[in-house]
């Protein structure tokens, strides 16, 4: 039970220090639990990146950003006619690649591959609980994070 706890801990943010720590463990078990989960198709950092882009957490970040971005591009362009051509052309080249990285960014395939198998398990948990399968509720909870993981190796 322990590489699972390790796997989740690790998903969740916490570092490999402080998951041994918690479990008692060393280090280098941590590191061996993830190592064999990558050869098996299991990236724990892969997962823990999918966390880490949550859609709620990102829409509210997005959202945050794009005002940031917004803000600062207007403060650029107000000094702008005091800047010579070519320094301008400069700027404006640096602006229009930023917004295509972050464009490119937001439509990361995994990402949205991702979003839409953690839905397909919500609403397949949501049936399995109509119909009052707990066996089926249970393996998804336990096993949802490999799902995820399987599905996305094979894209």
């Amino acid at each position: 039970m322990s590489k699972e706890q390790a796997k989740s801990l690790f998903i969740a943010g916490e570092n490999i220090t402080s998951i041994s720590t918690v479990l008692g463990i060393s280090r280098a078990t941590v590191y061996a639990y993830k190592k064999r989960d990558l050869e098996a198709g299991v990236d724990w950092d892969e997962l823990k990146f999918i966390k880490a882009t949550d859609k709620a957490d990102a829409i509210t970040n997005e959202q945050e950003f794009v005002a940031t971005l917004i803000n600062q591009f207007e403060k650029a362009l107000e000094g702008l006619d005091e800047v010579e051509p070519q320094k301008r052309v400069e700027m404006l080249s640096k602006y229009v690649g930023t917004y295509y990285k972050l464009k490119q960014q937001k439509d990361n395939v995994k990402v949205n591959q991702a979003d839409i198998v953690k839905e397909t398990i919500q609403t397949l948990s949501q049936l399995a609980l109509n119909h009052k399968a707990n066996e089926v509720i249970q393996f998804l909870a336990d096993h949802a994070e490999t799902i995820v993981s399987e599905v996305l190796k094979n894209k």
